[in-house]
């Protein structure tokens, strides 16, 4: 299977963890042909910032789905996974429920199979443990490309080469879900939507709003109406599923919904996307941003009040480290650890040491075609003045269009209570099967135990 590739970092069109609604980004890939029944099949997803209560109540996820349409549509059957009989074989997982509410009879069964004869489905597959999967195939970690805000390591090459082979574990599974199908008579009348759920696992990548973090892959494959191979360059945003796949299935899309279609009928392009970062687990942060085919504006904030604006990244216990400190990234990013090392040592260039300042600026502007990885911030240029301005004219409508909830500050106990309560407790676990390392091992410690890990 080809995939779109992801060419820059975090989120998105799709909703990250904790209390953040980061709507990402896609460059849209049309693979194979496809004909009149939808599936979506993504990674894990966290939340995202539609609400499809047309087809199943109102869900806020990444929609990873499949959807049928007949001339005459009865009512649609709605399934977040394949069967447990399949899940078990595949390594498929259930639905991961990350929902910014409490749901109540979301889904009418477990497998499509469970539905009317010929009735029409809504189905998500979540394919999980893409972190810690080993993968398939040999990546030369030598071939591997290291981007310049990476140091190029030996740990930094292995981490990489890793990461390529859990795409690899993807394509496998994918290629499962599309047998599944073709094995029940649907692979000809079934719509099928493949995405990323966030950008890669990597410093700048997934919970950032670097194309790293919110440029995703999107594959879609329509029998009988989209050509095999055909690509395009169109902007879409995640939050743009929703309304889609309702279009495509014959139904309206309600007008509160804030993606456009961007497959079938009513197809309207976007000039922008819009991504936003807040609270990821238990680590505060306020980011904004709006994305043109060319440029990205980004927009750092205080948070809780504070005077200064907060640094991307710190190492160390949660409370000595003004609570922005993250054990997800710490216990799970290989390169973060070295680059805190390297950073401590003076050894880090130019490029690299740009996630390491004590304060982000207010304002990044970047020209993507021409600095793909975002490293020249132009918020100072004159040559790109006029047009910085109006892309901060653009993100400040969409925060008051959306009324967006980050204006309003976030209690600090949520996310005291959280660490205290859940991720403190979970990362002893975690730890106390890595030989030698506790919950607040040192950056210097965690890059050894990833040297051992990788050698």
């Amino acid at each position: 299977m080809e995939y779109a590739r992801s060419r820059r970092g975090t989120s998105t069109s799709s909703v990250a963890r904790g209390c953040c609604i980061v709507p990402r980004f896609v460059r849209l890939r049309y693979v194979r042909r496809a004909g009149p029944v939808l599936i979506r099949v993504c990674t894990r997803h966290h939340l995202a910032d539609s609400i499809i209560e047309v087809i199943v109540a109102a869900i806020r996820t990444i929609l990873i789905c499949y959807l049928t349409r007949y001339d005459t549509c009865p009512r649609i059957f709605a399934t977040p996974v394949i069967s447990h009989a399949t899940v078990a074989k595949s390594g498929l997982s259930g639905g991961k429920e990350d929902y910014n509410f409490t749901p109540s009879s979301l889904w009418d069964g477990w497998n499509w199979n469970q539905r009317a004869s010929g009735q029409p489905f809504f189905a998500q597959v979540n394919i999980r443990n893409l972190d810690h999967e080993g993968g398939y195939g040999n990546v030369d970690p030598k071939l591997v490309d290291v981007p310049p805000y990476h140091p190029d390591d030996l740990l930094t090459r292995a981490a990489w080469a890793h990461y390529h082979r859990r795409t690899q574990h993807y394509d496998r599974r994918v290629g499962e879900v599309l047998q599944r199908l073709k094995n029940d008579g649907l692979e000809e009348n079934t719509v099928v939507f493949l995405m990323g759920d966030n950008g890669r696992q990597v410093q700048r990548g997934m919970q950032f709003l670097y194309d790293g973090g919110i440029h995703i892959p999107l594959i879609v494959r329509w029998p009988g109406v989209l050509p095999e191979g055909a690509k395009s360059d169109d902007l879409v945003s995640l939050v743009d599923l929703a309304p889609t796949s309702l279009a495509i299935a014959g139904i309206e899309p309600p007008s509160y919904m804030q993606g456009d279609i961007f497959l079938g009928p009513g197809v309207r392009k976007r000039k922008y996307v819009y991504a936003a970062r807040d609270r990821m687990d238990e680590t505060m942060d306020r980011i904004r941003c709006v994305r043109s085919d060319r440029y990205k504006y980004i927009r750092n904030y205080t948070v809780w009040g504070e005077s200064e604006r907060r640094p991307y990244t710190r190492w160390g216990p949660y409370h000595k480290v003004a609570r922005q400190s993250n054990l997800y990234k710490m216990h799970s990013y290989p390169v973060l650890s070295l680059l805190h090392v390297m950073h401590g040592r003076g050894k880090l260039n130019a490029a690299q040491e740009l996630f390491m300042v004590d304060k982000k600026p207010h304002e990044e502007f970047y020209d993507v075609i021409a600095d793909p990885h975002e490293i020249n911030n132009l918020s100072f240029s004159p040559e790109h003045d006029n047009v910085k301005r109006a892309m901060s004219g653009s993100l400040d409508d969409w925060m008051e269009s959306t009324g967006e909830s980050g204006q309003t500050p976030e209690d600090r106990t949520i996310a005291d209570q959280w660490y205290r309560d859940k991720l403190r407790p979970y990362y002893i676990r975690l730890t106390s099967g890595r030989l030698g390392m506790n919950v607040d091992s040192t950056a210097a410690e965690y890059l050894n135990y990833w040297r051992r890990q990788f050698k």
